[in-house]
């Protein structure tokens, strides 16, 4: 039977800012001529006056608070000076306990919590073998509650199911995020019906591949949706560099000013601006003085450190090229929203080499990778040196192919949670 309700499942859809709000908007437009009805499902906790589809249902308790405050809590000048003391304190507890008894808790209350609410939501909806589920970002609690509620029902009657994987949520238990062990994987292992019933992709191929093989199973690419328009190029000067998502050490952040400072010594200060979004005062991973370093620098122009989502798009709409030296380690298996964004609008990137998303740049053509502060500043220079019209040259037929590549992959998703593939 032919699924006619689609439930869009973001347990994480909670905060103003970042990508799950945005994710769970574009899927629903997408996913909606394809099925009767879409259902949503996002915290509680999400403020109600932020824009969400028809039908939306706020039923999740939000169970990442050890991990990312609520911004009630985030706001809190005493939680904004502690979250990181009490990251600590709850790795000490569980490791105390693992030492005294030789086994890890026994009971994860927040698994419990997270069935009990799966369990509401399909009471609630009346959810059974001719339904499916999407979960755009999928997270550890929203998943493995989800199965916990299932369990007394024969997974070949469980609606269908869509994991799209992109290596953050998925770890995020309250006592331990290690991407090394992956309670999800040992799930799915055991239910025994993957390619059947329940369906897998990765945000990006290298992550897909690692996940194929711990699954033994085939495993999709599906990349985040392009959710930009077009925007045209600016044709005056200066050269604008935007430095685009949150001012943290693993988006590559502390590498900034050493970047800029090469760069203005190769190609010049005085044409160029690097739009960044600003620093976090209490961000204790930042180095002495490194604000006023950026500061100093005089073509920097520092934005408000938390975004709107239109406010983002004025960034790339004024932007030339976008600069993403995100961590390689921590990125490696993981792909960049931003990327997706900057083809949808049409422009060029330079990014770290070795992440998860460098394969799509190098085969789409549309930025330069790079490793060392030498290479991130000769790249940027030499886009500088480029006219509007070559850049939008190559942004246009990246735009094309990532189009084409993406509705594929889709498509082929849409078809798994019908029932047709």
């Amino acid at each position: 039977m032919a699924s006619k309700r689609l439930f869009i499942s973001d347990a994480v859809c909670v905060f103003p800012v970042g990508h799950n709000h945005n994710s769970i908007n574009a899927f629903t437009s997408l996913f909606t001529p394809h099925f009767e009805k879409i259902i949503p499902l996002v915290s509680r906790e999400m403020p109600r006056n932020l824009a969400v589809p028809p039908h939306t249902d706020y039923a999740y308790e939000y169970l990442y608070e050890t991990h990312f405050m609520l911004p009630h809590w985030n706001n809190h000048p005493l939680a904004r000076k502690y979250r990181h003391d009490w990251r600590w304190c709850r790795n000490q507890f569980r490791r105390a306990v693992k030492r005294w008894t030789g086994l890890p808790l026994l009971t994860d209350s927040f698994l419990v919590r997270a069935a009990a609410d799966w369990k509401r939501i399909i009471r609630r909806h009346q959810i059974n073998g001719s339904d499916a589920i999407f979960f755009p970002n999928a997270d550890y609690y929203a998943v493995r509650g989800l199965f916990v509620a299932l369990a007394s029902i024969p997974p070949a009657e469980w609606p269908r199911l869509h994991l799209r994987l992109i290596n953050v949520m998925e770890h995020a238990c309250w006592f331990r995020w290690d991407p090394a062990v992956n309670d999800i994987y040992n799930d799915l292992r055991s239910i025994g019906t993957l390619g059947q019933r329940i369906f897998v992709s990765g945000e990006v191929s290298p992550y897909a591949r690692v996940v194929a093989q711990a699954l033994s199973g085939e495993v999709a690419t599906l990349d985040f949706p392009m959710m930009a328009g077009p925007v045209p190029l600016p044709l005056s000067r200066p050269f604008v560099v935007g430095v685009v998502g949150s001012g943290r050490a693993d988006k590559g952040y502390y590498r900034l000013a050493g970047i800029i400072e090469l760069y203005n010594q190769m190609a010049g200060a005085k044409n160029t601006l690097f739009r960044i979004q600003g620093i976090d005062p209490l961000d204790k991973d930042a180095p002495p003085g490194y604000a006023e370093r950026l500061k100093s620098l005089p073509n920097v122009e520092l934005l408000p450190r938390a975004q709107t989502y239109e406010q983002m798009k004025e960034q790339y709409a004024r932007a030339h090229v976008l600069l993403l030296p995100y961590d390689a380690k921590v990125y490696q298996l993981r792909g960049s929203a931003v990327l997706a964004e900057a083809i949808g609008c049409g422009r060029l990137v330079v990014a770290s080499a070795q992440t998860g998303f460098a394969p799509s740049i190098q085969a789409l053509g549309n930025g330069l990778l790079c490793e060392t502060d030498a290479d991130f500043a000769r790249a940027l220079a030499s886009y500088a040196a480029a006219t509007p019209e070559a850049l939008e040259k190559i942004t246009n037929a990246a735009k094309k192919t990532f189009a084409q590549n993406f509705a594929e992959a889709f498509m082929r998703v849409c078809r798994q949670l019908q029932g047709e593939s």
